[in-house]
């Protein structure tokens, strides 16, 4: 499979892991490669066995070896690698989807309004009812209320 870039070859990704139900983060950029992996990939660094715990959540990386590599070859960008067993249990539910950081789902026209709203000196509360009203189900927002707030 081709791209004529390397954001198309992470969207076909993006996709993927959508409709599978994880998340994917952006690992490795070189000028000639691309490295796109599961979110859940990785070690916790802030919890080690015989230690105290440092914070009181529970980090979601398992070493998940899922990932793929695309490479620039001539004009255009194929997938080199790909591995898709991932370790953990996948989680396909939309409604905890959005809620995953490379799925939040920031369409400009929606963050126009937004931000029109912002300026009228609308309430963060309001403001999410409108965008619920526009989506038609606080379950398949794009965004959640606290993303709202942080913007």
């Amino acid at each position: 499979m081709a791209f004529v870039t390397d954001e198309e070859g992470y969207e076909f990704y993006q996709q993927y892991a959508r409709s599978a139900g994880f998340g994917i983060t952006k690992l490795k950029r070189k000028p000639m490669s691309r490295l796109y992996a599961c979110s859940r990939g990785g070690a916790s660094t802030f919890y080690k066995p015989g230690e105290e715990r440092k914070r009181a959540k529970m980090s979601k990386k398992v070493n998940c070896g899922a990932a793929v590599k695309i490479k620039k070859r001539g004009k255009e960008w194929i997938y080199e690698k790909v591995m898709l067993e991932h370790n953990h249990t996948l989680n396909p539910n939309p409604s905890e989807l959005n809620h995953m950081y490379s799925h939040k789902n920031k369409d400009p026209l929606i963050m126009e309004v937004v931000d029109d709203l912002q300026t009228c000196d609308v309430s963060p509360n309001t403001t999410m009812n409108v965008l619920t009203h526009f989506h038609g189900n606080y379950e398949i927002m794009p965004m959640n209320d606290r993303d709202l707030r942080n913007r």
